[in-house]
């Protein structure tokens, strides 16, 4: 059954879905905040990437796009640093 199940659901988990999950376990007590900010930069990627809209570089979310990327990055190789200490 679990064997199935995991063949059926393994493309189902989106994004966010994945990294809740993982913000989770390397930093439960941020967990929400960081999907929170996660969700705001997809947002921004998807109006781009899915509905064609034209965004200026500098209303990018580019900054929290890096720093979640360096914290989880720093939590997953187990330097125990956060973003905000990058």
């Amino acid at each position: 059954y679990w064997t199935r199940i995991r063949a059926v659901m393994k493309d189902k988990y989106g994004l966010a879905d994945k990294f809740a999950a993982i913000a989770l376990i390397l930093d439960p007590q941020s967990a929400d905040a960081d999907l929170h900010t996660l969700e705001t930069v997809k947002a921004t990627r998807d109006a781009i990437a899915h509905r064609g809209e034209n965004r200026q570089p500098k209303d990018l979310p580019l900054e929290l796009t890096r720093n979640l990327a360096r914290k989880y990055l720093r939590l997953h190789l187990g330097t125990g640093r956060t973003g905000s200490e990058a």
